[in-house]
């Protein structure tokens, strides 16, 4: 299976690993240009794994001294 690469699909890929790697939603949408967060969300598309792996990293349970 050959996948194309084009410009847009770098810029989705530039935008979920930002997301990723923990930055903003705000800051990545100022970097695409975008004035409104709905165009950046699209960009993005987490699901599955990635969602459970941010979960995980950002829950606020882990900091709970039980």
């Amino acid at each position: 299976m050959n996948k194309q690469l084009s410009p847009h699909v770098f810029r989705h890929t530039f935008a979920k690993r930002n997301i990723l790697a923990g930055m903003d939603a705000f800051s990545l949408a100022a970097l695409l240009g975008h004035q409104d967060l709905t165009v950046t969300r699209r960009y993005v598309n987490l699901w599955g794994n990635d969602l459970e792996v941010k979960a995980k990293q950002y829950s606020t349970l882990n900091k709970l001294d039980l």
